[in-house]
């Protein structure tokens, strides 16, 4: 019979211990299967996702806690490992292969930008952000013998980083882990993938993320920036709409401007910037622009708020 360690590695009991099959949301022991490519492959005891690794199995879903105990055993795999994924869904479901098994890199979140306009720097969020040039192309064989049993190989070696396999399909699931990622240096990796979440759905970081603080009854909204390396020194173009919530006539105040490192560490700072707009009617709103020129290089984000 083959069970779960405290790890989740997979292991074969003696025979002896046949006998004591617990029951499971899948069938509790099946033999050996040869593979297409000669190699072998124990099924697994419960319906799931799970690394081919040279020790065997390593499952790769679970939940939440179950998650965290084992990521030590998942973080670390090879750039070589394959996959196999479990479920009664493959007998049934008709579903394409490539769209029903999902691979691929996870992105640091960088920020999220809410309904309103606000933005909001995430330094801790990590996302699978279904874009394409993060998708890991598969191929797939069966295992004879067994048509709830799939497996799916990256086409080229897996480079170091993070990674989330999902299996869409009414039974779903989805887990991250880890290619050599205890040699990974993190800030490298969250600087060359790197994502913002929109409402509509994650997009590429491009430029700096653009953060503002609001000031009596101005709000500012829809801040965007980008950088312009072009010809001439480098610059930093910041759009922002100002907005006035109150009833009654606002005067706007100059803002001083940020250009912050990926510590958070000021980089460069623009006092006492006119906006060229003194006051403004009640629920009205004004598109700004500002321009940072010689802008620092190594700027991951721009901060805005109102002169003192």
């Amino acid at each position: 019979m083959a069970m779960w360690n405290s790890i989740g590695r997979l292991v074969v009991l003696p025979a002896a211990l046949l006998v004591a099959s617990c029951g499971g949301p899948g069938p509790t022991h099946r033999q050996l299967s040869t593979l297409p490519d000669g190699g072998s492959v124990a099924a697994p005891t419960y319906y799931g996702l799970y690394a081919m690794t040279g020790d065997g199995l390593v499952r790769l879903n679970g939940d939440s806690s179950w998650e965290r105990k084992t990521w030590s055993d998942r973080n670390d795999l090879a750039g070589n490992t394959r996959f196999l994924v479990y479920s009664r869904w493959l007998s049934m479901d008709a579903t394409a292969e490539d769209k029903a098994i999902v691979l691929q890199r996870v992105a640091h979140v960088r920020s999220s930008r809410m309904n309103d306009g606000r933005v909001v720097v995430r330094p801790q969020q990590w996302a699978a952000p279904n874009l394409a040039q993060y998708r890991i192309p598969l191929r797939f064989a069966p295992v004879p013998g067994h048509t709830d049993m799939l497996i799916a190989a990256p086409t080229a070696r897996l480079q170091p980083g993070l990674y989330s396999l999902s299996f869409r399909a009414p039974e779903s699931w989805s887990s991250r882990f880890g290619v050599g990622w205890t040699h990974v240096a993190i800030s490298q990796y969250k600087s060359r993938y790197c994502v913002d979440k929109l409402p509509q759905g994650f997009v590429p970081c491009q430029g700096p993320v653009t953060i503002a603080a609001n000031t009596g009854n101005l709000s500012i909204r829809h801040l965007t920036s980008s950088r312009m390396d072009g010809n001439g020194p480098p610059r930093v173009v910041i759009v922002g709409d100002i907005v006035n919530t109150s009833t009654s006539e606002v005067s706007v105040p100059p803002f001083n401007v940020s250009l912050l490192g990926a510590r958070h560490q000021v980089l460069q700072s623009l006092h006492d910037v006119n906006v060229n707009m003194p006051a403004m009617m009640p629920g009205r709103s004004y598109r700004f622009r500002i321009v940072v020129t010689n802008a620092a290089t190594g700027a991951t984000q721009v901060r805005v708020t109102p002169a003192a």
